[in-house]
Formats: C-alpha cells, structure tokens, sequence
C-alpha cells in the first residue's frame, strides 16, 4: 500500500479553499482532501457539498464534527441519542463522498478526574458499537491520538490508549500535534499501536497550546517522527492539519508536503 497526502478543509476559515485549490494545481503528485466539519447541520453539509463539487475526483477521507457528537455520553441519554444520530448521518456523507475513513474523537467535552473512568467507559462501548457501523457501511474509523490541556485530562493514559486500541483492534490517526501536547511517550505508542496506524494529522505547536502551526514551526521533533514513521508505519497517509496560519500560502503549504515526502522516504 502507497502512503496517500491529504489537506484538511480547515486549513481556511467559512469553508473556503483557495490556498488547496492552487497547492493541487501546482502539485506533481496527488493530494486528496480530509473534509471538516464542526457540526452537520443542513447548512454545513451545503458547504460540504458545495467543496466537494470543486474537487469531484479527489481521494479524501472525513472528519467527525465536534457539536451534538460527545462519544463519552451514556446510552440512554439525549446526549447519546444525538451523538448516534449525528453519526449515522457522518456515514451517509461520508459514503457519498466515497470517503475512506472518519476520524474519531474519544472525548470533546472537559474530562476531570472524578469522572474519567465513568467517561472511560461509556467511550469504550460507544467506540466499539460505532466502529462496528462504520464497517458495515464499508468506511473506517480511525481513533484520534487526543489528551489536549483546554479539555482536562486526557480521558486514557498512554497505557490505557494502548490497551485500548489493542484489545478491540481499532484503527488509530495519530495526531502529532496532540502527541506533544498530551504527556505521552511517542515511540512507545507507536512501538505498540503501529499495526493499526491508517493516518496522521501533521501540525506542530509549543507544547501547551493546539495551535496547529506549520509542521516545522514547533517543539515537536520532526526528526522523531521520520524515524518513527518509517519504522512502524511506512503507509499510513499523511494529513496536514492546519489551522487559519497568518501569511500562508500555497508555496508554503506546498513546501512542507515536499518535506513530508522526503522525510518518510
């Protein structure tokens, strides 16, 4: 299997895509699209659309929204009623768009200790009832490395991730940006969860902050993750993930993929 290059759709604010648009143009290899959404309203899903129809052709993969999505709610509850429902209408965007996989997020709510194990375990039973919908609906989900300060404590420890991800045999997108943000030893993860690495999110930050910088404009050792990346996962796709970073272009842009290709060699 070939390593594949994706560029988020939040890269720019309100849905726009003009920096992706001239990168494709002016690319010598493909680059698809992770589509983003931060809820699935029906005027979301419009703009979806509305990208989508500007790159017909193009691989890609989609994002799970974070509004009226909190996978750590327990069944039963409104919460929960509205992250399936939610789900269930991912899937049916995501299998018009012939998307690949969606990316899931273990929590977006604040977790704190006094409930972390509670949370822990309905995220648990939710992970593995919505993986199994995913497949039968033939796309994949792929659990995001998460555990980012703004949100409390990460809702697994490094140990706990890893059990997790084993003992159900999920598919993960390591976010590196989250990776230096959330404690965890990163060659340890990928030394134990590499068999089940589909993709990256690749951003860079200072180390407190998910401020989603340029992939060389950070603390996050990039030299880290070439080795890593070639030793334990030589095909997992490759996703940029900026966020809204002043002055970029589609040079800059084009720039750091190059990099990435070189680097994963």
């Amino acid at each position: 299997m070939k390593k594949r290059f994706f560029i988020s759709t939040i890269l720019e604010a309100d849905f726009k895509t003009d920096i992706i648009e001239e990168v494709i143009k002016k690319a010598d290899f493909e680059i698809g699209l992770e589509y983003f959404t931060f809820d699935m309203t029906s005027k979301s899903q419009r703009k979806l659309r509305k990208i989508r129809r500007k790159f017909p052709n193009a691989k890609n993969t989609f994002h799970s929204p974070m509004v009226d999505m909190e996978s750590t709610s327990k069944k039963g509850t409104e919460d929960y009623k509205k992250l399936i429902g939610n789900w269930e209408n991912t899937i049916k965007i995501a299998q018009e768009f012939k998307s690949s996989h969606i990316v899931f997020h273990s929590n977006n709510c604040f977790i704190n200790e006094e409930e972390r194990k509670e949370r822990q375990k309905n995220c648990v039973s939710n992970t593995i009832y919505l993986d199994k919908l995913c497949k039968e609906h033939g796309v994949t989900l792929l659990v995001e490395t998460l555990g980012i300060p703004e949100k409390g404590l990460p809702l697994f420890t490094e140990e706990e991730f890893i059990e997790f991800i084993n003992k159900y045999d999920l598919s993960v997108i390591v976010d590196i940006g989250h990776m230096n943000l959330n404690g965890y030893n990163y060659v340890n993860v990928l030394k134990n969860v590499g068999k089940n690495v589909k993709a990256y999110h690749l951003h860079n930050n200072d180390g407190k902050n998910d401020t989603h910088n340029r992939i060389n404009d950070g603390t996050f050792d990039l030299n880290v993750f070439a080795f890593c990346y070639k030793k334990y996962t030589p095909n997992a796709d490759l996703v940029i993930e900026y966020i809204e970073i002043p002055g970029l272009t589609a040079d800059l842009l084009l720039e750091d993929l190059k990099l990435l290709i070189e680097i994963t060699k």
